[in-house]
């Protein structure tokens, strides 16, 4: 075994009288038969062929060569026989597969503990990562790696543990590294993700009961949508004065108060971190129009949006 889920076979091939068959055609035949024992155990596996070299010395380059030609497995499925050939260097101009307005999007959310929203738009980046970069693997995982490393950038600054973070943060990047599969990635990064945001929601410190904690969450994952007392005390399976009174005496605030905090602590990260105007983060954080936003910001803030931008660009 070499890494995970990869093994290396060294195949002696013998030459015999009356052999019709090249000897690529031969190792393929041989493979076939290695992945129909794989079968019979219940898995499936594919295989990689390097070039074939008379020179004993010369193994270390076709295992190189065998894993290289692998290279697009990890998008593809399995049971698969990929041989090595030299590919050509091409140099293209690609485009951004995100702008960085989704970029704090995708943050912003885990910054206001909607940790399920971000995971979800998390997956629908990751799609549009691999499709922008033509499947490249070395390509998609090192864009994935520098969303990882700002995810824990900004839950350093947050105030997370810093040697929790930067430990966690240092195997995650090196098993990501080391992951042969997209849906095996795919799932460790989500997994890895929800446990890196939910320290942000962590360090709320509010340990108070679960219909409140349960609300709070509606909240989150719904800053964007229209939200009534109505429906989070419907999500909470309890009447809606009672959740009023609950959520008031753990909290000091309304359930609407506390969701315009929301609103306001992403909008204050989408003022900072992008150029977007004042009416499109009104609408990104579910303010219903631009006036409104603003006189709930200066309430909260003693200045206009416009105003705290400029300042923080000083």
């Amino acid at each position: 075994w070499t890494e995970e889920g990869m093994m290396a076979v060294l195949i002696e091939l013998q030459d015999s009288a009356g052999q019709n068959m090249s000897r690529y055609d031969r190792l393929r035949s041989i493979v076939k038969k290695i992945q129909d024992a794989a079968d019979a155990q219940g898995f499936s596996v594919s295989a990689g062929i390097g070039s074939v070299y008379d020179n004993p010395y010369m193994l270390h380059r076709s295992y190189e060569e065998a894993k290289k030609s692998m290279d697009d497995r990890f998008f593809q499925g399995n049971r698969i026989i990929y041989q090595y050939e030299e590919r050509k260097t091409e140099i293209r101009e690609l485009k951004k597969p995100f702008t960085a307005e989704e970029k704090s999007e995708l943050l912003g959310r885990v910054k206001i503990g909607d940790v399920e929203g971000s995971v979800d738009y998390l997956k629908a980046i990751l799609e549009r990562i691999a499709a922008t970069y033509r499947f490249h693997v070395d390509m998609f995982k090192s864009e994935v790696i520098d969303l990882v490393m700002s995810l824990s950038r900004m839950i350093l600054d947050m105030g997370g543990d810093g040697a929790v973070i930067l430990s966690e943060n240092a195997r995650m990047i090196q098993s990501l590294i080391g992951t042969a599969r997209y849906d095996n990635f795919v799932n460790k990064l989500c997994n890895y993700w929800r446990n890196i945001g939910d320290l942000a929601v962590q360090a709320s410190g509010y340990e108070g009961s679960g219909i409140v904690r349960s609300a709070m969450k509606y909240m989150r994952n719904h800053h964007q949508n229209k939200v009534t007392l109505k429906k989070i005390a419907e999500h909470c399976h309890v009447n809606p004065y009672y959740l009023a009174h609950l959520f008031k005496k753990e909290t000091g605030m309304s359930c609407i108060d506390f969701l315009t905090k929301i609103r306001l602590e992403k909008a204050l990260y989408l003022l900072e971190h992008t150029d977007m105007t004042v009416q499109n983060i009104a609408m990104q954080v579910g303010f219903p129009d631009a006036n409104y936003f603003s006189r709930k910001f200066k309430m909260s803030m003693n200045c206009s949006p416009s105003e705290y931008r400029q300042a923080i660009a000083k």
